[in-house]
């Protein structure tokens, strides 16, 4: 009877343990399988991806730390589209993954908002499409794409968890 309370702590600790949650897991998912991704597919998703960003984030108020190295053909190309509208972008080193933080908030000398982005590329190639989801402060902002003339062509809406 003594041992009843000592095995339910120990059992609460185990299953406590056990249902951590996964490691986010971010960056360029795309196999060789046709379509085959291509530098021009990646810049018109980064293209798309960098307006949909200005408009719910105006480069003036918002500063970009990544979460993840970006260094596919999708990454290097958005880097460059941000970098173009204006943003302030603070790079991860390859091998340092940055901390995620809460919500953004500007300093106290005025400073824009700091607010970390990583993204996801995937496909689905049985429907032919693509999925590109950006983690903006952990908020995801996705969107569908499919293969048109070689470029990427929304194929939805974006979708905006908030």
């Amino acid at each position: 009877m003594r041992c009843l309370p000592f095995a339910a702590a120990a059992m609460t600790i185990v299953l406590g343990c056990a249902s951590a949650p996964p490691q986010a897991v971010h960056g360029y998912f795309i196999d060789g399988a046709p379509p085959a991704a291509t530098p021009a597919l990646a810049q018109s998703m980064a293209g798309d991806a960098a307006k949909k960003l200005t408009a719910l984030y105006p480069p003036a108020h918002a500063r970009l730390q990544l979460l993840h190295p970006m260094q596919d053909d999708f990454g290097a190309a958005l880097i460059s589209a941000l970098r173009s509208a204006g943003y302030a972008i603070v790079e991860q080193a390859a091998g340092a993954e940055a901390k995620a933080s809460g919500s953004p908030a500007a300093d106290s000398a005025g400073q824009p908002a700091v607010m970390t982005l990583a993204y996801i590329v995937d496909q689905q190639p049985e429907l032919g499409l693509w999925r590109l989801t950006l983690f903006v402060n952990g908020q995801p902002l996705s969107r569908l794409y499919r293969i048109d003339t070689g470029a990427a062509a929304p194929a939805g809406y974006w979708i905006r968890k908030e």
